[in-house]
C-alpha cells in the first residue's frame, strides 16, 4: 500500500468525463450534447479508499472541508432555513467567508438576526491560513456576526494568546484532559476570554 501524498495532485491529474445532461431514466435525443463532469482525483479516491486519518494529509482535509462547507452554506440559505432560524453555532474555514454560498446567506440574514449566529474557526485552520482567518475575522465583525475559537484540545490552552486571536467565544472539545482541568487539584486555569463567552462541549 502505498502512502498518501503530503501535496495535493496538480491541477492536471484531475480526470474529466461525460454524461448526459437529461436523466439516466429518459432516452437522450439523437445528437444531444453531454456535459463535462469532474471526478475526483486518483489521489483523491486513493485516501478515501484507505480511510486513513485526515490529519496526516492537511490538504484533502482542507479540500474535503471546503466542499462541506459549501453544502452547508447553501443548506443555511433555504427560505425554510431561515424561517426556522434559532441562534446557532456554524463551524467554517476562514477562506468559506470569501465564497458564493456565504456570500448569499449572509444577503438573506437580516442584520437583527447576524449576532445571533456564532462562526466557529479551529486552531489548525487559523494556523493554515492566517491571511484567509485575519480577513474572516475583520469581515465577520463588521457584518455583526459572532466569532468562536471552536473545538480546542484543552492541552493547548496555555498556547493560547491572550485575545483569543480576537475572536469573541471558546469552545472546547470533551476530553480527559478537559476533566483533569475541571478538577479541584488541578492549577487555576485564567481563560483568555471573559468566563460567560467560554462553551464547554
Amino acid at each position: 500500500m502505498q502512502p498518501i501524498p503530503q501535496q495535493p495532485p496538480p491541477p492536471q491529474a484531475t480526470i474529466w468525463a461525460t454524461r448526459p445532461v437529461a436523466p439516466s431514466a429518459q432516452a437522450m435525443p439523437a445528437g444531444e450534447q453531454t456535459a463535462p463532469v469532474p471526478r475526483r482525483s486518483a489521489a483523491l479516491n486513493a485516501a478515501l479508499r484507505r480511510c486513513q486519518s485526515l490529519h496526516a494529509t492537511p490538504w484533502l482535509r482542507r479540500r474535503l472541508r471546503a466542499r462541506l462547507d459549501k453544502r452547508a452554506l447553501a443548506e443555511w440559505a433555504r427560505p425554510q432555513e431561515l424561517r426556522s432560524f434559532s441562534p446557532s453555532g456554524l463551524p467554517l474555514l476562514p477562506a468559506s467567508l470569501g465564497e458564493e454560498e456565504f456570500l448569499r446567506l449572509d444577503a438573506a440574514l437580516p442584520s437583527a438576526m447576524r449576532p445571533q449566529l456564532t462562526l466557529g474557526f479551529s486552531l489548525p485552520d487559523i494556523l493554515a491560513d492566517p491571511g484567509a482567518f485575519a480577513m474572516a475575522r475583520r469581515f465577520a465583525g463588521l457584518r455583526g456576526y459572532g466569532t468562536a475559537l471552536d473545538d480546542l484540545d484543552a492541552r493547548l490552552l496555555p498556547m493560547l494568546t491572550p485575545d483569543n486571536f480576537g475572536l469573541d467565544k471558546l469552545k472546547l472539545r470533551f476530553s480527559a484532559a478537559l476533566l483533569a482541568l475541571m478538577a479541584p487539584a488541578a492549577p487555576r486555569w485564567k481563560p483568555p476570554c471573559r468566563p460567560s463567552a467560554s462553551v464547554w462541549c
